[in-house]
Order: structure tokens, then sequence, then C-alpha cells
């Protein structure tokens, strides 16, 4: 539907007049101010941006104005410079958009209807950061706020603008292709071509990004002009709108092997993505930046801290990829992410207030850090008065029901946030240091353990690493950590292992806190067995550590090891 503007130019006349006793010929000649907008009719949808470029005669450029908006709930003004400004379509309804004088000798004014978005469709094309960011959360934050959304993520893990380039050149069929319909998620297990995915839909926003550790590196950009042309000569929606998403930070401690390239410095990293993508969205007419990295990085000043990654580089699967997705959504659609009522299952109410804080500020100010003054203190830490159950493992098993605490990812920086057997939110997390090798679901489907009552689900399926190579891999030592424990107070922990086999299997388990003590336990074809410690008291950080390895009794080629559930509690 076509959205006309209806433009009132106003053109005030001043007349400067001087009163001179000699003679009349003495009197000035008015002045005129003239001012027009370059448009005079806009297609304008909710979320949809349009830029008013404005005229003005000789006299009238030499003065200075200010735009304004009659309702901030309807349209927003964005960009603004003398001459031009972006507006945007926020909620169905008209505002009145003006262009006026400092000094109001002369103004213009229109008013603009917005109407319904109908679809929106976005495509990605990136890579596993891209996955991050749109894949999950993303779908959810829009359908909350009555948005209906179809996304496309087209992606190739670890790929540079330069395999985006040399890929469309050769039309080659190279990527991964999930596509998000309503509450249909589709993975084609064919890999796919850009070409034939852009002719897809009328995609009104197309994404690109750079790998990540090259997001700062302006001189990598040189085949972004190509696949910019490529997109825009490709694109089937004349309206089509192009983003550039800005990645993040590696975490500070990160291995990645590209951190080198910024001295291994988190800020210096930072720092230089957000000035290349300034950069580059400009010289290359991208109209957004998905200030996905400015999110994150604000994020790390809350008492979240430096933990926004799984892996030192990849998103934590609940925080760090909501906040990603927070700040697409209120980049994208203009709405104030903080009112969105969508959490994703299992993330706190404060670690999703901090995600969408972080997310908002980033928006209102992508090129820097704004520091979440309000979020420097955990809401959530409670007193630990009852025991914590956990279940360790995803073999295909359901979760272990409530009160359990399921964690499924083996891999360093996963995390759970810790529920007591009353269902009671902690605020304590746990969270995996050093990863282990696998998961194995062959453990006992009949525990008998006095005291210490699991079901199935959770006595069945393990994290197991190996301390000698097995399918080409060892991990001989994983590590979990406990945080938001109180450090005036003691804790118990029970530990529980199996795994059907003959030869032994033993594994140690060893708790530090202020004082450490380890113990021993057999998994192999374990059911009625677990072992425990007592009265390890936290750190003045509030933390304990539980580093699993083989004991020297352990017989196994592989040198396994097993945790498969564990209770904390309380010490008497």
């Amino acid at each position: 539907m076509k959205k006309i503007l209806r433009y009132w130019i106003y053109i005030l006349v001043l007349a400067s007049v001087s009163f001179a006793c000699s003679s009349k010929d003495s009197l000035p000649q008015p002045k005129e101010f003239l001012v027009d907008f370059d448009q005079k009719e806009i297609s304008l949808k909710e979320g949809k941006r349009e830029t008013l470029t404005v005229k003005f005669n000789e006299e009238a450029s030499k003065l200075d104005y200010d735009w304004s908006s009659s309702n901030l709930d309807v349209l927003s003004i964005e960009n603004t410079d003398k001459n031009q400004a972006v507006i945007r379509g926020l909620s169905i309804g008209s505002a009145i958009v003006k262009l006026e004088s400092t000094n109001k000798e002369v103004a213009a004014q229109c008013e603009v209807v917005v109407t319904e978005r109908g679809v929106i469709k976005i495509l990605a094309i990136g890579n596993s950061f891209t996955q991050d960011a749109v894949e999950t959360n993303l779908y959810e934050l829009a359908k909350a706020a009555g948005i209906d959304l179809t996304i496309g993520s087209i992606t190739k893990g670890g790929s540079a603008l330069a395999t985006h380039w040399q890929n469309i050149s050769q039309d080659k069929a190279d990527y991964s292709y999930l596509k998000i319909v309503g509450e249909t998620r589709t993975r084609n297990p064919e890999p796919q071509r850009i070409s034939s995915v852009l002719q897809e839909e009328d995609w009104d926003y197309i994404s690109i990004q750079q790998v990540s550790d090259n997001s700062g590196l302006y001189d990598t950009y040189s085949n972004l002009p190509d696949i910019m042309q490529y997109l825009r000569e490709n694109a089937t929606n004349p309206d089509v709108e192009f983003i550039l998403h800005q990645t993040w930070a590696y975490q500070a401690n990160s291995t990645h092997a590209g951190f080198p390239k910024y001295d291994k410095d988190q800020l210096k990293m930072y720092n230089a993505i957000v000035e290349t993508t300034k950069r580059v969205a400009t010289e290359q007419n991208i109209g957004i930046i998905v200030p996905s990295g400015t999110a994150i990085q604000n994020g790390r000043t809350s008492y979240l801290g430096d933990n926004f990654t799984r892996d030192g580089y990849h998103l934590d699967l609940s925080y760090g990829r909501y906040t990603a997705a927070c700040a697409w959504f209120e980049k994208l659609f203009g709405l104030d992410v903080r009112n969105n009522s969508y959490t994703p299952n299992g993330l706190s109410e404060s670690r999703s207030n901090v995600a969408r804080a972080a997310a908002h500020l980033a928006v209102q100010k992508p090129y820097e850090i704004t520091e979440l003054v309000e979020f420097k203190d955990n809401p959530d830490i409670k007193e630990l008065t009852k025991a914590v159950y956990i279940d360790f493992g995803n073999t295909g098993e359901a979760a272990s029901p409530a009160p359990w605490n399921n964690i499924t990812s083996r891999t360093v920086n996963s995390s759970v946030e810790l529920q007591d057997e009353d269902g009671t939110a902690l605020g304590i997390e746990l969270t995996i240091k050093q990863g282990f090798g696998g998961i194995n679901g062959n453990g006992t489907t009949d525990p008998q353990v006095p005291g210490f009552d699991m079901p199935v689900s959770a006595s069945r399926d393990s994290f197991f690493g190996n301390g000698n190579p097995f399918s080409g891999q060892t991990s001989p030592l994983a590590e979990i950590e406990i945080n938001g424990l109180n450090p005036d107070k003691q804790y118990d922990f029970l530990f529980f292992g199996s795994r059907d086999a003959s030869d032994n299997r033993e594994t140690a388990y060893t708790v530090t806190g202020v004082n450490e003590e380890t113990v021993y336990l057999n998994a192999s074809s374990n059911k009625t067995i677990a072992v425990g410690v007592e009265n390890i008291k936290a750190l003045a950080d509030g933390t304990i550590r539980i580093k699993m390895t083989y004991g020297p009794n352990n017989t196994s080629a592989s040198k396994f090891y097993y945790i498969n559930a564990m209770k904390l509690s309380p010490a008497k």
C-alpha cells in the first residue's frame, strides 16, 4: 500500500526593518528563507526506514535546524543532519515530521502515515557467528512482539568475505541453510547456493558479516564491494535493506588462533571491529549495522563478567545468544527490547534483564561501551539451604524432571543456573571450565544408591573423558566450577558415575575451595555406590572447583572416567 506524505511547507518571510531618519531609500529589502523536501511520496511500513532529504535556498542554508516527530511511538527520527534525516515507522498510525530552524525563522512539516508491516523476511549470510545471533531467540522475540518473521540463515563455518565472494563467483553449493517459517525450522540436508536462496523470497533484509578474527581489519574487506553489487543486482525485493553484522570481541583468555591479530587484547579487538564496520558500512552504503559486538561488550560490564562465550569466541548458549538476538530485534524493528516478554527457557529473569539492557544500550550507542551500572550485583544469589541435583549428559533420553538440573553440553563455558529441590532459583551456576571428551548413554538403568534417589534419565547418561587416545583424541582432565556460593559457608558433594563395562574405570573427583579433598569411584557397571566429600569451604569469590580424571586403579585402555550425577548440599 502506498503511503502519501502530505507536505505543508511553511515559508516564513521575515523583514528586518531599520527606521532611518534620512531617507526611505535606506530601508532594507526583506529576506526569504525557502525550504523544501526532496520527496513527495514515500512507501513506509512498520519497522522500515526512509531518508527525507531537504533543499534550501542560499539564505535558508545559513541557518541551523532541528528535526522532531510529533509521535515517537509511531515514528522515530534517526541519523539527522542539516540536509536529511532517516525516518522510521514504529507502529501503525500517523505522525508529523517537523524541520524547523533553531531560531524559528522557517519550518517545514509533513504527515507520515505508517501502515502494517506484514511478514518480515530476513536473510543472514555468514558463519557460526551468524548462527549464534539469528538462529535462536530472534524469531521468538519477534513473535512475542506480534511480528511475523521469516528467517533464512545460510552459513559456512569459518567463512570470510573472501570465501563468500569465491562461492558467489563460482555459484558453489557450499552452505548450510536453516529456514524458520512460523514454528517450523527446516535445515536443508543438502549444501546450498547463495544464488538459489537469494531468489527464494523477496527478502526485506539481507545481512553479511566478516569472519570474526578479520572483523576489525579493514584490509580484509576488499571483496565486500563485489558482494554488495551482486546482492543488489540479484535481490528480488527492490526495497531490500542491507545489514552489516558487527561481531564481538573474544573473551579475554580466548585461545582462538586469530586473537594475536589484536595482541590478545579484548578492548583493542572491540574498538577495531567498531571502527572498521562503521567505515565499511559507510563506504558500501549499508544502511544498518546490528551492534551485536557492542551488546556483548556492554554485558561484560555487568555481574556476569567476561562469560558471554562458551569457548572463548562462540556465544554462550543461553544469555550470550539471547543478548545478540536482542540487539538484532531492537535494531531491526525499533522496539525497546526491554519491554519484550520473551525469555528463553532456563534463563533467569535477572540474566534476561542484563541481556536486554545490554542490547538496548548498544542500539542507542552502537560505537561505544555503556557501563551497566544497574547490574553490578547479582540479585538472584540466595543462601543454599536445601539440596541441588545435577544430571550430566544428553543421549536422546528425556531431560531429568524437576528438581533435577540438566547440563547437556560438555564443552568449555557451557553452564546451567541451578535450582534447589524446591525449584528455587539460587543465583548459583555450574560452568564447565575444562571440557569433557564426550557423552555416553550406557550407564545403569537400575540405580540403587542409598540416600541418593535418581531417575534413570540421570543414571544412564554421563559426561566422560579419557587419558589415553580414544577416537583420535584425549581429554585427561575435566573441570567444573560452582559459583555464587557463600564464602563463609561450607558445602557437601556427592558423585555418581556409571558405565556398563568389565574393566576398572576408576574416576578421581577432586573438590577445591579453601580446602581440598579427593575421592575415587569405579564407574564400571556401577549402580549402588556414590562417593562424596564434606565441609568444603567456598573461596572468597564464592567458587568451588571440581576436577575429574582417571584414578590410579583405572585399567581401561583409554583411561575412561565419568560423571553421571551430582548432589550439592549445605554442610551439616
